[in-house]
């Protein structure tokens, strides 16, 4: 089987799964996080670890053997948590791994007296948002992401 370590964010946690070269790889499998700029080692620490907002205690891993297979990491926000990362690998999806590390996240940030998560998805990653509506999330609608590409300074911007 497969088992969970939490409280492995500081800067010799033994359990951080870039020490073995598989947290990049494991969130770029993931839907939310596809894409640039690849998740190099030194940046999953800089966004992960070592980020002012980050706390060890809401870092957890789900391991099998020596291999990270899946990891939830919670940032603050305001008064409460942020759920800024929940993933598991391919290949071990479907297992309740993503469900267990959410728990995990829910009970380290609520043993540091923290009383409310807060999550955003995909609306294209239906498995992320069955595990938090099972945990009694709250949908929020009303929000529309915009994006606009900025064009170099002195260039006339595009319409």
């Amino acid at each position: 089987g497969w088992w969970l370590s939490g409280g492995v964010g500081g800067p010799g946690g033994a359990a951080w799964p870039e020490r073995r070269g598989r947290s990049g790889s494991l969130l770029g499998d993931t839907h939310a996080r596809r894409g640039p700029p690849p998740w190099t080692g030194e940046r999953c620490r800089a966004v992960l670890r070592d980020h002012p907002v980050a706390r060890p205690g809401w870092i957890v891993v789900a391991r099998r053997g020596g291999e990270a297979i899946g990891l939830a990491v919670g940032h603050v926000l305001g008064d409460g948590v942020y759920a800024y990362f929940t993933g598991v690998r391919r290949g071990w999806r479907g297992r309740g791994i993503g469900l267990a590390l959410k728990l995990a996240l829910i009970d380290a940030a609520r043993a540091q007296g923290v009383a409310t998560m807060r999550a955003t998805n995909l609306d294209r990653n239906g498995p992320i948002r069955r595990v938090n509506d099972a945990l009694g999330f709250r949908r929020l609608l009303g929000t529309i992401e915009y994006r606009k590409p900025l064009s170099p300074a002195g260039r006339r911007p595009a319409r």
